[in-house]
């Protein structure tokens, strides 16, 4: 399964006082004090280990061609290439430019996924990071 697609919809992690005190021990075990600034900067430190590790394992090449799959097989492609070219129709070929027509899409195409299918990409992230996080290996 993809994401521009995973990189640019991140999965948001809980914001509860568990979770950030794991966060917390993960990254720093020895600190006590949780601050917002440091939760952000240990959820993007996170965030990092888990990408390069879900590239480096070929999960994220996984997780792109399953998205894939699944978005072409509920119609979510066909359905995005039809708006694109009623777009292009309203606006005209010449009266509109690539980058105004992907940003444009980007937004209806992100709010369009299904969540039971958003929701599976982020389970399958979290059960990746759970293992990788048992293993010592993020």
């Amino acid at each position: 399964m993809p994401e521009q697609t995973l990189n640019d919809s991140r999965p948001s992690w809980p914001a509860n006082n568990t979770v950030n005190r794991k966060i917390n021990s993960i990254i720093n075990p020895s600190s006590s004090t949780i601050t917002p600034t440091n939760i952000q900067q240990q959820q993007q430190h996170l965030e990092t280990q888990l990408k390069q590790h879900l590239h480096s394992t070929g999960h994220l090449t996984q997780i792109h061609h399953q998205l894939h799959s699944t978005l072409i097989e509920i119609g979510w492609h066909d359905a995005m290439k039809d708006h694109a070219k009623e777009l292009i129709r309203r606006r005209g070929v010449e009266g509109i430019s690539m980058d105004e027509l992907v940003n444009e899409l980007i937004p209806v195409g992100r709010a369009s996924v299904p969540h039971d299918v958003k929701g599976k990409v982020v389970e399958y992230l979290r059960g990746v990071a759970v293992t990788v996080e048992r293993s010592g290996s993020m």
